[in-house]
């Protein structure tokens, strides 16, 4: 029974997906046509790969050695330094 335990959570903690970054407690402006809000977001080679609502959706979904918590600060995707 122990055994099956310790696979069964050892399953279950290897099911999220590695990615680069991951942010969470922001104000994300996504820029679509409905200028949608999202409060988490995780990026993997320089893309975002997935934006959320729910900060908890995205940590349980994703695994990173780099989480920021944005402290409520908003964040604007798809900006381009002109300079």
């Amino acid at each position: 029974m122990r055994i099956f335990f310790l696979l069964a959570i050892l399953i279950i903690t290897s099911c999220s997906k590695n990615v680069d970054l991951i942010v969470h407690n922001a104000v994300v402006y996504s820029g679509g046509a409905e200028l949608s809000q999202s409060s988490a977001f995780a990026v993997k080679d320089g893309v975002f790969i997935d934006l959320s609502e729910d900060d908890s959706d995205i940590l349980k979904r994703y695994s990173s050695n780099n989480i920021i918590n944005a402290q409520g600060i908003p964040v604007y995707s798809g900006f381009i330094d002109s300079h």
